[in-house]
């Protein structure tokens, strides 16, 4: 179980401006390096999933996606997602893996429950927003407003709400000190769009988190042409949670490939109360038992056997049970074995983590370049770093795809399982990303459970019509069943 102190509550939005599987591999080797929680992402040019409770994993990592229905012929705009880290995952499932789609297809909505200090538990409500941009017209910018509305009146009041969103709007900064929105860091400029942004935050008693933190640059887009910085990203909180926010801002360096930058939040944990219970449990070592399947693993399963027998032979006589004692050997000897041979990860790395050492490199050569006015010569650097990131990601699938195959025509006749891992492997492909439904539960018309209202309700009536069974019966057979004679047993 995930305790606080290893729970990460930094995030990330940005505008991605498309999400490919070699960028969703980026973003993910960003988030472990960078200790991210959740990725909130605008732009994903995804299509709505026709299965509304399905989502996205990659080892581990769960991607929420959300947009508009896809069209034969029509290239897909828009969209947006939120990716959740390991731990973050599991925090969105102990909520019960909530999924809030039905904002429209301009908002996504998760809520996550994070473990925090003495055993106490921190809700989260985090949002995914995009809203249209200054060419729409004036009836998409109110439904969006709408919307957004009401997926702020669906948080609940013991929840922290977060929204991420590229609001395609300038906000400004403080004007003056009554000003509850704004904080006095940012680009002062503003227009329309703001302006009924503004009014709106403030109906809601909203504010702008990245505007009370000063930071050297607060744009987040430029613009193509003119090469002008504007600010149209933004973390929006409640007025009354603005304390528990530590730090807000731009972060170049975990950036994406994208024509925006990214703001980072982090989250304050929550002030633990005295008399709350502490958490003393401990998460156990699991063994990976891929380590002993397979004829090759014959020195593995020695070496446990081994690792087994001193491990028992060390157990102190404290009056255990037999079953307890023999529990605490296994998870002391698969700690042995795994620190043995090295070996901590079941699945194979991925094509983006083999070549890391070239690809991470150029990625942030890459990152350097962003948000500045670049010059004739640096943007010729620039083209050229961008040229060979692209050369070197195609490099790493064939050399991936290379391996794979050699590796399943050298495996070994007398260990078929290899050969057959191998092969799942190829037919995976590049992408490690699969899909899983949260709900597989049906409601009495046929569709799919998307809430936990539903999912309750599901369950409650298959236990009725499968447990409290009534049969019809008949009288009349008592008439043709034997009876046993009395007389006879009188005598």
């Amino acid at each position: 179980m995930a305790t606080s102190k290893d729970m990460s509550r930094d995030l990330l939005f940005q505008n991605v401006r498309g999400l490919r599987d070699e960028k969703i591999e980026e973003i993910i080797t960003r988030m472990i390096s960078a200790n991210l929680g959740a990725v909130v992402m605008a732009e994903t040019w995804r299509a709505r999933d026709s299965d509304p409770t399905s989502v996205l994993v990659n080892s581990g990592h769960h991607l929420i996606l959300h947009g508009k229905e896809e069209k034969e012929g029509v290239a897909t705009r828009g969209g947006v997602g939120i990716l959740l880290s390991k731990s973050w995952s599991r925090a969105w499932k102990k909520s019960g893996s909530q999924l809030l789609r039905h904002f429209g297809e301009r908002i996504v909505a998760a809520r996550l429950e994070l473990p925090g200090k003495m055993n106490k538990t921190e809700k989260i409500f985090l949002v995914g927003a995009y809203a249209p941009t200054t060419g729409s017209t004036e009836e998409e910018c109110s439904q969006f407003y709408n919307e957004l509305g009401d997926c702020i009146g669906a948080c609940r009041s013991n929840e922290i709400l977060l929204i991420g969103a590229d609001l395609n709007a300038a906000l400004g900064t403080a004007q003056g000190n009554d000003d509850e929105v704004c904080g006095n860091f940012g680009i002062p400029h503003t227009n329309q769009r703001g302006r009924e942004l503004k009014s709106f935050l403030a109906s809601h008693q909203l504010c702008s988190a990245n505007s009370f933190f000063e930071k050297k640059s607060h744009a987040t887009w430029q613009h193509f042409r003119s090469h002008k910085l504007y600010q149209n990203d933004f973390w929006i909180v409640k007025r009354k949670y603005l304390r528990r926010i530590r730090d807000a801002g731009v972060r170049p360096s975990l950036a994406a490939d994208s024509d925006h930058r990214p703001l980072r939040l982090r989250l304050l944990e929550a002030r633990s109360h005295k008399n709350a219970k502490r958490d003393t449990k401990t998460k156990k070592k699991r063994l990976d038992r891929s380590l002993l399947i397979g004829p090759a693993r014959e020195s593995e399963r020695r070496a446990f056997a081994n690792f087994t027998k001193v491990a028992m032979a060390e157990q102190e006589d404290n009056g255990s049970s037999a079953n307890a004692k023999l529990t605490r050997a296994l998870t002391t000897a698969a700690e042995m074995l795994q620190e043995s041979t090295g070996q901590e990860q079941r699945v194979s790395p991925s094509w983006f983590k083999d070549h890391a050492t070239t690809i991470v490199p150029l990625i942030e050569k890459r990152n350097m370049f962003k948000g500045a006015r670049l010059t004739g010569v640096q943007k010729k650097k620039f083209e050229r770093v961008k040229r060979r990131l692209r050369v070197e990601i195609k490099n790493a699938k064939e050399c991936w795809m290379r391996e794979h195959a050699e590796k399943t025509l050298e495996a070994p006749r007398n260990d078929p399982g290899a050969y057959w891992e191998s092969v799942k492997e190829l037919r995976r492909g590049h992408s490690r990303t699969r899909r899983e439904t949260s709900y597989s539960f049906k409601k009495s018309d046929g569709t799919k459970c998307t809430t936990n209202k539903e999912f309750v309700q599901a369950v409650k009536t298959a236990f009725q019509k499968n447990l409290n069974i009534v049969r019809p019966f008949d009288d009349v057979l008592l008439d043709h069943l034997k009876r046993r004679n009395e007389n006879k047993n009188d005598n």
